[in-house]
């Protein structure tokens, strides 16, 4: 069964998304300190069970980390030190000394702490290049600035990755995708590239309660509402997709492909579908079901966000990385990566496959 999606493409609540926002302005205001839930129910004219609900909501998603009761915890971003059960490079000075990165003992001290409690190090200059870059990057994100922390994280990736990995950019890149999803930002990959919404009412509603159903893992039903949804409109495109997005998340790989095959046939350039293909494809090669052909035709689907304009250009670098490596070429697997990285630097699995290459070499 494939990992969930990183990405938060699922709808949050109003107050959840107004609680976050107010999180975030909170940062960008230099307001650092956790805020209790009461300062929150004060400032936005909240009873504190919606404050705490909204806080909750965010928490499942990992947006957020309660930290006790009445406590709203500091933005997190997600653990990473092992790439498919490898180790790669455990501590944050060591990668930079990888790469070449003079680190002071202090400072490789405070982001071995970092690497244990996600805590911001202290504002320490090193004097090298890549340190200050992945410096900036956590600072920024820290502080609310998305786009800085966007933009440091381009320049962090270009001074650290000829050797080396970084997991806490890695980290700080996860929690800048969920954060600019869930604001509904454009820098967001997951919605860059999310397919329009239908103008049939009734089949948007259908698939509403699909998105609902995901929530809590009915896949079932997920599934029938897409479908209800695709009855009501057979042009939805991005119900196909969630359908056989749900289909595949639930361990029917076979099926997921039957529901992409026709979708593929009728609309060859849809390169958000062949991505998905090759997804499917690659993780069944890895177990050892793949059909006999499915090097060519995950390298076609891949090669055909060349024909989208709309298509997703550092996923098809990620999953090209995959099948790179699933093949055993693994200096093109980490040039793949690497692409990745540089294309979507806000995208927490092109740093896992970049880490995965770079263990295997």
């Amino acid at each position: 069964m494939p990992e969930p999606h990183l990405l938060v493409r699922r709808p949050v609540s109003d107050e959840a998304r107004t609680l976050l926002e107010w999180l975030v302005k909170r940062r960008r205001d230099g307001l650092l300190v956790p805020p209790a839930v009461q300062d929150a129910t004060d400032e936005l004219g909240w009873v504190a069970a919606g404050t705490r609900r909204a806080a909750q909501e965010m928490h499942d998603r990992r947006l957020l980390v309660l930290a006790g009761a009445g406590t709203l915890a500091e933005l997190r971003w997600p653990r990473l030190t092992d790439v498919a059960g490898k180790r790669v490079f455990m501590t944050l000075a060591d990668q930079l000394a990888a790469v070449g990165a003079a680190v002071s003992p202090d400072m490789a001290e405070a982001w071995t702490e970092a690497e244990e409690t996600g805590e911001v190090p202290p504002p320490e200059k090193t004097g090298d290049t890549a340190a200050d870059h992945v410096w900036l990057v956590v600072r920024a994100a820290y502080h609310g600035g998305l786009a800085e922390a966007l933009s440091a994280a381009r320049r962090a990736t270009a001074a650290t990755i000829a050797a080396g990995v970084v997991p806490l950019l890695a980290r700080a890149a996860g929690w800048i995708a969920r954060v600019l999803t869930v604001l509904g930002d454009p820098a967001s990959p997951a919605l860059r590239y999310e397919l329009p919404m239908t103008d049939n009412e009734q089949a948007a509603l259908a698939y509403e309660a699909g998105w609902r159903a995901e929530l809590v893992r009915n896949r079932d039903q997920a599934r029938a509402a897409y479908d209800e949804a695709l009855r009501l409109d057979p042009g939805f495109l991005r119900a196909a997709m969630r359908k056989a997005w749900t289909t595949f998340a639930a361990g029917w790989p076979d099926a997921a492909l039957a529901d992409l095959d026709p979708l593929i046939a009728r609309n060859p350039t849809l390169s958000a579908a062949r991505l998905l293909r090759a997804e499917i494809l690659i993780h069944l090669a890895a177990m050892g079901q793949a059909p006999a052909d499915w090097v060519e035709t995950a390298k076609a689907d891949i090669a055909s966000t060349k024909e989208d304009p709309r298509g997703d250009r550092g996923l098809a670098s990620l999953l090209a990385s995959r099948l790179l490596l699933e093949r055993g070429d693994v200096p093109r697997a980490i040039n793949a990566a690497r692409q990745a990285v540089a294309l979507e630097p806000s995208r927490p699995e092109n740093y896992h496959a970049l880490g995965l290459a770079l263990t295997q070499a």
